[in-house]
C-alpha cells in the first residue's frame, strides 16, 4: 500500500533508478541485465542511507531511551543502521563497477626497456 508518506522515497529511489541506468548504456544487453538487480538495490540503499543520515543529524548520535523508571543513554538506532548498510553498498557498488570492461592504460615507449631487453 502506498501512501503519501512513502512516495517521495519512491520518487527518490525511481530517480536514483534513472541515474543509474543512464550511466550503464555503454554495456552490452547481457551486462544491463545483470545490472538491473544491483542498481535498484543501490538506489533503495543510497535513498534510506540518506534518510537514516538526517534521522542522525535531527536526533543526534547518543538519544535517550526510557526504561520504566528510568532511562538510558544509547547509540541512535538510525546511526547503527547506517553503519551496517554501508558495507552493504559499497560491495553492491562494486559489484556495478566490475561489469564495466577494465581500461588499458598504454604507457608510451621511451626505449628504455627495448634497450634493455635487448642487452644479453
Amino acid at each position: 500500500m502506498v501512501t503519501k508518506k512513502t512516495l517521495p522515497e519512491v520518487r527518490d529511489i525511481n530517480k536514483e533508478i534513472k541515474r543509474l541506468t543512464g550511466i550503464i548504456e555503454e554495456l552490452d544487453e547481457n551486462k544491463k541485465a545483470l545490472a538491473i538487480g544491483p542498481i535498484r538495490d543501490l538506489a533503495f540503499m543510497r535513498v534510506t542511507m540518506e534518510k537514516l543520515k538526517d534521522n542522525v543529524n535531527r536526533e543526534d548520535i547518543i538519544v535517550e531511551m526510557d526504561q520504566g523508571g528510568y532511562s538510558i543513554e544509547v547509540i541512535n538506532r538510525s546511526l547503527k543502521q547506517y553503519n551496517d548498510m554501508i558495507p552493504k553498498y559499497n560491495s553492491t557498488k562494486q559489484l556495478l563497477i566490475n561489469l564495466f570492461p577494465k581500461e588499458v592504460v598504454n604507457l608510451m615507449d621511451d626505449g628504455f626497456e627495448t634497450y634493455v631487453n635487448s642487452r644479453d
